[in-house]
């Protein structure tokens, strides 16, 4: 795994997600005030103008989480797997993974691909994080406190958490199909369909004042509460029990799919 992991963390399709996402998080909306809500790149335009009152900016404690809401949240998904897309695109293109698999498991095979992509995925986000987080306490500097630290840690836990299992979409679409195109573009589709429909049976529920609880508890199976974690116990079930269907998803991929595969995966 170490080496699968190396070689996704020490090629330029990382990079290229560092340096994408990085730039989604400048047009998110971090900042509110009030009846507007400001991106990076507005606040940058504002502060010499006063539009944005110091206290407003350095008041919040939820920039970070705010940057990766979105478009940024949007293609989270199929960013952060592209080194792991790409090293099974390769294999599956030139028939190494016919000589790999033939020298281990399935299994091995498998899951040492799938965890070294989860674990990309976890430290783009949190490369990332570092980088903007980095840049918005140079432009806006804060008071650094044990307090605000500890928030922040918090906080990357979150991220971490969120670009691990953020991969999972991928790597079931890659285990039925070797389409790089379906690959790329149904975690996205996914992800989209998910949030419009959800937000959508919960207006209609909220509108027709029908089916509060229904309402709540789909809230919480769809909702985005990642990055809070580490902050909240509520959050921490939730995300808990997302990460445990999800483990069961790929072992049942695996068992009833890839491991009964006698092709060596061609």
């Amino acid at each position: 795994m170490k080496n699968e992991l190396r070689r996704m963390l020490f090629h330029g399709w990382f990079l290229l997600g560092v340096c994408f996402l990085l730039v989604l998080c400048f047009f998110s909306e971090i900042i509110v005030t009030g009846e507007h809500s400001y991106t990076m790149l507005q606040i940058l335009q504002d502060m010499g103008r006063g539009t944005i009152t110091r206290e407003a900016v350095l008041g919040t404690d939820s920039i970070l989480r705010n940057a990766f809401s979105g478009y940024t949240s949007l293609l989270v998904p199929v960013v952060a797997a592209l080194p792991m897309i790409r090293l099974l695109y390769i294999e599956n293109r030139s028939g190494y993974k016919r000589f790999y698999m033939s020298r281990k498991s399935h299994r091995k095979y498998y899951w040492d691909k799938w965890i070294a992509g989860m674990l990309c995925g976890a430290l783009m986000l949190l490369v990332v994080a570092v980088l903007f987080q980095g840049f918005v306490l140079c432009v806006l500097p804060e008071t650094v406190d044990r307090n605000r630290i500890w928030k922040l840690a918090e906080i990357y836990i979150g991220i971490f958490f969120y670009g691990a299992c953020s991969v999972i979409t991928a790597i079931a679409v890659s285990s039925f199909t070797n389409n790089l195109y379906f690959i790329i573009c149904v975690p996205f589709m996914f992800t989209y369909f998910r949030d419009v429909t959800v937000s959508e049976i919960i207006n209609i529920l909220s509108r027709h004042q029908m089916g509060t609880g229904l309402s709540d508890v789909i809230g919480c199976l769809f909702s985005r509460s990642y990055l809070n974690i580490a902050i909240s116990a509520e959050d921490f079930r939730i995300e808990g029990c997302r990460a445990v269907c999800a483990w069961l998803l790929l072992w049942l991929i695996y068992y009833f799919h890839l491991c009964r595969r006698r092709d060596l995966g061609e």
